[in-house]
């Protein structure tokens, strides 16, 4: 009958997107393919041979989460990964920013604190064993300050 063609057809729609997501999601986490500042969606598309709209509807409807905040969210991770290890203590914010993929401090600063409702300076007080010598607190603790006295505002 016409009606269990159409729901097995959607079913193996399904089953095809869950299948494009995990790919996804795998080659993320091994490949680390967000570390590289101009990663895109469509690095996602070329390097899984999965159509943008596929991969899209991946993010949207299986992830949850719309392609350039996953990319944002697993950057900042990396970057709360390398200060969990004390990387805070040899690199500068912009440098760890950097490694972590992002163009810019400030990005980084707007992306982490989304992520976290912090700056990264902050959550090192909080999460770290190990402090920032004061030296190696970069311009990046002008756009804490900034962003501080905005909130104050």
């Amino acid at each position: 009958n016409r009606f269990s063609k159409k729901e097995e057809e959607q079913g193996s729609l399904h089953s095809d997107i869950l299948s494009d997501a995990s790919r996804i999601v795998h080659f993320l986490n091994i490949e680390k393919p967000y570390l590289a500042p101009g990663f895109s969606i469509h690095d996602v598309v070329k390097q899984l041979d999965i159509p943008q709209k596929t991969v899209t509807d991946c993010f949207n409807k299986v992830i949850k989460m719309p392609f350039p905040k996953m990319r944002n969210q697993l950057r900042v991770d990396f970057a709360m990964e390398m200060f969990r290890r004390n990387a805070h203590i040899q690199k500068s914010i912009s440098g760890i920013a950097s490694e972590s993929g992002f163009n810019n401090r400030a990005t980084f600063y707007l992306a982490f604190k989304e992520a976290t409702q912090m700056t990264p300076i902050d959550w090192i007080k909080q999460n770290c064993d190990f402090q920032m010598e004061d030296d190696m607190v970069d311009e990046g603790s002008e756009v804490d300050k900034k962003s501080q006295n905005s909130e104050e505002d």
